[in-house]
């Protein structure tokens, strides 16, 4: 698992994402990222506190390319994900049922590597995330709606 975080790393880095420094928790933060604050849905259960965010924030159409704003998404899921106590980050990535069953797992297993990739290039120790891509295996909506679809396109951070 360590030589695909030091492959996302190598992504991040040139996406323009920067560990967290001094001055980025002091507040100096680049106009775009005082913007976004809270970019996931939050609850809480008796198993931990679970986090949703649609795909479609950080990746582009083809699902694997980050999006030009993914670094500012990124920072501000991750500083919110960071207020919460925890000793695990479970990061499942989720997509809906328009491309193949292989297709999907692999995409989305990517998805989920990447934002691994990125809590750990953060500062989460490597043992404490784990990530899968569930593919379209299970739906929160109805896939024959762009609605259901648009919500299926998820990744879900589960903090235990």
């Amino acid at each position: 698992m360590k030589a695909k975080l030091l492959g996302v790393f190598l992504i991040i880095m040139l996406c323009g994402c920067a560990p967290r420094t001094d001055s980025m928790a002091t507040g100096s933060l680049s106009s775009i990222d005082s913007k976004v604050t809270s970019v996931a849905d939050v609850s809480y259960t008796v198993d931990g506190t679970r986090f949703v965010i649609n795909s479609n924030l950080i990746f582009e159409n083809d699902r694997k390319t980050l999006k030009p704003e993914a670094p500012s998404v990124l920072r501000a899921l991750f500083d919110q994900v960071t207020k919460e106590f925890f000793t695990e980050v479970h990061i499942i990535a989720h997509c809906d049922d328009s491309i193949s069953r292989k297709r999907a797992e692999e995409t989305t297993t990517q998805q989920a590597e990447e934002i691994a990739g990125y809590f750990w290039f953060r500062g989460i120790d490597a043992s404490e995330i784990c990530f899968e891509g569930a593919g379209f295996s299970q739906p929160i909506a109805d896939m024959d709606t762009p609605e259901g679809i648009y919500i299926n396109q998820r990744i879900e951070l589960m903090l235990t």
